[in-house]
């Protein structure tokens, strides 16, 4: 029974890891985008 408690509470830790992963990721891949688009607009501005 404990061996079953500790992987259920592993599983909920890896869940809730994975959960806030990809909450960051989301938030993170926009800004991303974001400097991607305005460091190559910059450089269309620097060739014109």
């Amino acid at each position: 029974m404990s061996l079953l408690l500790s992987i259920r509470r592993f599983a909920i830790l890896w869940r809730s890891l994975v959960y806030l992963q990809s909450r960051l990721l989301s938030v993170r891949i926009p800004s991303r985008y974001i400097n991607v688009w305005s460091s190559s607009g910059q450089r269309r501005k620097r060739d014109s």
